[in-house]
């Protein structure tokens, strides 16, 4: 039996599998990447970079997205126009497909090359630039701020304010007559960008916050003699899993089926309260009393 398969044949569901199974597998290769990408910067990079790749991950899974529905609508195309015998139609189709991707790939990146550098330097500017209440008259602070501003802040503390804009921080008049900062450089799309950015800073450091916390988490030790029975609050089954296994760590007490984050972190505030963790070296030493 030919291994061959045409789109032309008769699929049974053993020819189909093998139709579709480079796909999937290419989907799971490409799962695997975003992981192992993830497990690289984390370790090897820091937790600020791992942070912002989560943040802008999104943004990739839509381009990502994107790409599948030209890839599968286009193959949907081909293979009708190739079942009605319009082999040179399917082949312009294919063209016309291959030729959007590549076009679309270099529009974004021109974009980005053309659009990041001026990003930069304008968010460098909101952060390095500091104003204190002595700049203003109480007016101005509360037509732009809505209130008085009671100690120096930059520019970007301001501009993450609900309801705040950052053109109105940035063109706020000082009692000379002159703006804080001149945005005359920067485009309204430059200024778009910079500001959603400003806006989203906030997310992102509390996801970094958040990563810097299971991090150091995950590597805590678990007594060989700890008494699960003493950990209040737990639940019998989880009880009987955490015996079972023995983690040695909370990292791996988290990743046991059935053992939920609640159930970890009352684990964890357990664990604090009898012991403390000399966090560099990863060891711990018992306090006094019983467990």
């Amino acid at each position: 039996m030919s291994k061959k398969i045409q789109l032309s044949d008769h699929f049974t569901y053993p020819r189909l599998l093998r139709f579709v199974a480079p796909s999937i597998v290419m989907m799971i290769f490409t799962s695997i990447y975003y992981v192992v990408d993830g497990f690289f910067v984390s370790n090897y990079v820091g937790k600020t970079p791992f942070a912002a790749l989560n943040f802008i991950m999104p943004f990739i899974m839509i381009l990502g997205g994107m790409g599948f529905i030209v890839g599968t609508g286009g193959s949907a195309l081909v293979a009708k126009e190739l079942g009605c015998g319009h082999r040179e139609k399917a082949n312009r189709i294919f063209t016309m497909m291959i030729g959007f991707v590549v076009v679309v790939g270099l529009v974004l990146t021109v974009l980005g090359i053309a659009f990041i550098r001026p990003i930069a330097r304008l968010m460098q500017s909101l952060k390095d630039t500091w104003v204190n209440p002595k700049l203003f008259t109480s007016e101005e602070m509360n037509r732009v701020l809505g209130t008085d501003m009671e100690r120096e802040y930059s520019l970007h503390a301001l501009a993450t304010r609900p309801g705040v804009t950052l053109k109105a921080v940035a063109g706020m008049t000082k009692t000379d007559g002159a703006p804080v900062l001149p945005l005359e450089d920067f485009s309204d799309d430059e200024l778009f960008q910079a500001e959603t950015e400003v806006k989203y800073s906030g997310y992102i450091s509390r996801q970094k916050a958040e990563i810097e916390r299971t991090l150091a988490n995950e590597t805590l030790k678990i007594p060989a003699e700890l008494d699960y029975d003493s950990v209040p609050g737990l639940s019998f089954e989880v009880r009987q899993k955490l015996k079972s296994i023995s983690p040695e760590t909370i990292g791996q007490a988290s990743r046991i089926s059935g053992v939920t984050p609640a159930a970890v972190s009352l684990l964890l505030v357990h664990l604090k309260r009898r012991y403390y963790y000399v966090k560099d070296k990863g060891t711990q030493a018992k306090e006094k009393g019983n467990v």
